[in-house]
């Protein structure tokens, strides 16, 4: 396993620290209701200093168990501007985007998608400036 929780102190020396700290979970943590049951679930910004490798997970918790979803993976030195927050609900014809997501989204240019999970996975995907 080896991964733990990014931190601020992880983005020191990049550019985006001034957003980074402005932001009140410094884009490294979201908690929303991503599956519409009315219970929170999470994501985070993960990191694995020995592996060299960042994910972004999602847990999603339900009355029977805790399901975890890794919707990305950056080499650890590619992660200064990578930023998570929460994505709104999307008027698109699935109802799975019907309730919260996950944005996934490059700090300096805004690009990124916004992820929202369909009962089973991540698989609704939306891309472009956030």
């Amino acid at each position: 396993m080896g991964f733990r929780e990014a931190q601020l102190s992880d983005f020191s020396e990049t550019a985006e620290t001034k957003m980074r700290v402005a932001a009140p979970d410094g884009y490294l943590k979201v908690t929303a209701d991503f599956n519409g049951d009315g219970k929170l679930d999470e994501a985070r910004l993960l990191v694995n200093d020995a592996r060299r490798i960042a994910y972004v997970a999602a847990t999603i918790l339900t009355s029977e168990k805790l399901d975890t979803y890794v919707l990305a993976s950056y080499p650890l030195e590619e992660i200064g501007g990578v930023a998570i927050r929460a994505a709104k609900p999307a008027p698109v014809g699935n109802a799975a985007a019907r309730h919260a997501g996950i944005e996934i989204l490059d700090l300096t240019t805004g690009e990124g998608e916004a992820n929202y999970f369909d009962g089973e996975e991540f698989a609704i995907r939306l891309s472009g400036p956030r």
